[in-house]
């Protein structure tokens, strides 16, 4: 319900900044994608695991400081514990990949005054923070064939985990305007999510006795799980104190709709 209320309220700051804006951006951006969590919690800019990405934009500017940019962006991230040189990491042998929809609305904040309608304000580098929203579906291959985790309940949930989560994007940037109308940005941003199961890991391995035959084979594929009675059901499968994250590293070009407003669009004269 939280998770609702926060989307609305979005919806109608994001209205109302809109309407209150002049100075307004169309635009596109590319980069890529990838994930800090259980499977790979500390290898950022690993070039295995970064997924291409996309996204469409409106940028509106109060003035040469302040701005909101809300994103519709559409990427992949991906864990593979095979890559890890960390032995236990390893030996555990998980991996996972999904689909990231997201739709984000942030502030951002220009160092230097950077205008569309002053020439002689061309760069600025730039901070950002805002509320973001995903849709995930962490997925498995396992015999060639592909899971969708979430159903199975890897971990021996009572209910699954939601696929439409929140997050906060925050990050750090520069924008470039090569000429009139046009700005060029590079940024790289982190979201902090407010979930632990974008990679279908958090917790322990469930009891086995509770689960499919199938649930236990895709929950526990450790290559030490020797026989029945040297296992290691029920002990501690991910880190379940820290949330995961991921990363959309991104460059973008916008169009500036609006006019100048201090040029005299109209004389009777």
């Amino acid at each position: 319900m939280k998770k609702y209320f926060s989307f609305l309220l979005f919806a109608v700051v994001f209205g109302l900044a809109l309407k209150s804006q002049p100075n307004m951006e169309i635009g596109v951006s590319g980069g890529a994608m990838y994930y800090i969590g259980d499977l790979n919690p500390t290898q950022h800019l690993n070039p295995e695991l970064m997924q291409f990405a996309y996204g469409i934009f409106h940028r509106g500017n109060f003035n040469g400081r302040f701005g909101v940019k809300t994103q519709l962006a559409i990427g992949k991230v991906k864990g593979d514990d095979a890559l890890s040189t960390d032995l236990i990491q390893a030996q555990r042998n998980l991996s996972f990949s999904t689909d990231i929809y997201e739709l984000t609305s942030v502030v951002e904040f220009n160092f230097f005054s950077y205008s569309n309608f002053n020439q002689k304000e061309k760069v600025s580098p730039y901070l950002y923070g805002g509320l973001g929203f995903f849709l995930m579906n962490p997925q498995t291959e396992y015999l060639n064939n592909l899971y969708d985790l979430r159903a199975y309940n890897t971990e021996g949930q009572v209910e699954s985990y939601k696929s439409f989560q929140a997050s906060f994007p925050f990050g750090a940037g520069v924008k470039f305007k090569p000429v009139d109308r046009l700005s060029l940005h590079f940024d790289w941003g982190m979201r902090k999510t407010f979930t632990d199961y974008l990679d279908d890991v958090s917790t322990l391995y469930p009891n086995p006795n509770s689960i499919s035959s199938l649930t236990a084979t895709l929950s526990n594929q450790s290559t030490n799980q020797l026989s029945a009675l040297n296992n290691n059901w029920l002990t501690q499968r991910g880190n379940s104190k820290t949330n995961d994250w991921y990363s959309f590293i991104n460059i973008g070009l916008s169009f500036r709709l609006t006019n100048d407003p201090s040029n005299c669009h109209f004389n009777p004269f």
